[in-house]
């Protein structure tokens, strides 16, 4: 894995990321590459679409502060952009970015996802490093200061 001194400016961002993957090692890697990225951030994963529209209407009824909500688009019980349109009324999605992750992704999913309040797509690629680069973009353009309590 590259230096991660290139990623230093995230280390202080606190807060709660969700990461929603159904493939059990592309979670674990994501949520790892993300607590590389942000020690001092919270990582929760889900692992299916039902839980995860159940614990992102939750986050929206309650008002919890969540930074960020990567999503893969492929979920069993439903994708990605079932997730966002069925949240599309709570207006979650203005309040907490979402980024549309995948390791194969079809433009039209992509303007769909985008439409339905995804604020990015990230393609999961297999070279480790250019993942992490990926996260840590997504991340420095979607986790606005704001949001994120720098230490």
């Amino acid at each position: 894995m590259s230096d991660l001194s290139q990623y230093e400016d995230l280390h202080g961002i606190q807060g709660r990321i969700i990461v929603i993957d159904d493939d059990e090692i592309d979670g674990m890697v994501t949520g790892r590459y993300l607590r590389r990225l942000m020690p001092d951030a919270e990582t929760e994963l889900i692992d299916n679409g039902p839980d995860a529209l159940s614990r992102l209407s939750e986050v929206s009824a309650t008002g919890q502060n969540v930074l960020l909500v990567f999503i893969d688009q492929k979920l069993p019980g439903m994708t990605g952009l079932e997730i966002l349109q069925r949240l599309q009324e709570t207006g979650l999605s203005d309040r907490v970015p979402f980024v549309l992750f995948s390791s194969a992704v079809a433009p039209t999913e992509v303007e769909a996802v985008l439409a339905a309040g995804a604020r990015d797509y990230v393609v999961k690629p297999i070279e480790p490093d250019e993942y992490l680069k990926s996260l840590a973009e997504a991340v420095r353009r979607h986790a606005p200061a704001s949001r994120a309590h720098l230490a």
